[in-house]
């Protein structure tokens, strides 16, 4: 009788009923929209407080952010529209293990998270320029768990249950793996920010290179 499988590492973001039927352990659109929403609520509040009693939102009011800046609180509007699609998509490509090849389930991950990025870089990079605004917006998504680690967590746990089923080699490290993917499309989509689209390699170019380089498949698998 085989061992029973362990719960995935964000199982406790899920619904018990999405831990019993084993689902990739990243969290619901529903789920993330809603504790975005909570985020942009504490924002707006000013439920941290900064150490002489006043509210951060009021701190970065007072940073000197120039007319017309997309705030953190803009930022948190754009994520609750952005971030649940992202979850869809991540989630789509990594919840079956076992379907379809590691290769296209991780350059179908890798996709989704360069579109994300790019949709969400230009107000993020505003939002980084004045001090006080990345200060209230790191409590914020503090706070509500937000922020990219999960999405690592999500793509390692996909990597570990391939491992078990013999498609990923055995020595690989899941977790690096799965920094190495997410970090080169966010520095993909930072780049082709800063530079445009003809200062990067398109992204069906880019992809497949960057999920080869892994070099994830067992060593009696690779070609090359």
């Amino acid at each position: 009788m085989p061992s029973e499988r362990p719960s995935p590492p964000l199982a406790e973001s899920l619904p018990s009923e999405q831990q019993d039927s084993g689902a990739c352990p990243i969290d619901t659109p529903l789920r993330v929209r809603h504790r975005v929403a909570e985020a942009a609520a504490d924002l707006v509040s000013g439920a941290g407080h900064d150490n002489g009693g006043g509210s951060r939102s009021g701190a970065a009011r007072m940073g000197g952010a120039p007319p017309g800046h997309a705030g953190a609180d803009v930022y948190l509007a754009m994520l609750q529209d952005r971030l649940p699609v992202y979850v869809h998509s991540l989630s789509a490509a990594t919840a079956q293990a076992g379907n379809g090849s590691v290769d296209e389930n991780l350059s179908l991950a890798a996709h989704a998270t360069i579109c994300f990025y790019a949709s969400i870089l230009p107000v993020k990079v505003s939002v980084l320029a004045i001090p006080a605004e990345l200060i209230e917006l790191r409590h914020a998504m503090k706070a509500r768990r937000l922020g990219p680690g999960r999405a690592e967590e999500t793509v390692a746990w996909y990597l570990r249950e391939e491992q078990q089923l013999g498609r990923v080699a055995a020595d690989a490290d899941p977790r690096a793996s799965a920094r190495l993917l997410l970090g080169a499309c966010l520095s993909y989509s930072f780049t082709a920010m800063l530079l445009g689209d003809e200062g990067v390699p398109p992204p069906d170019e880019y992809v497949p290179d960057l999920v080869r380089g892994l070099r994830l498949a067992p060593l009696d698998r690779r070609r090359g």
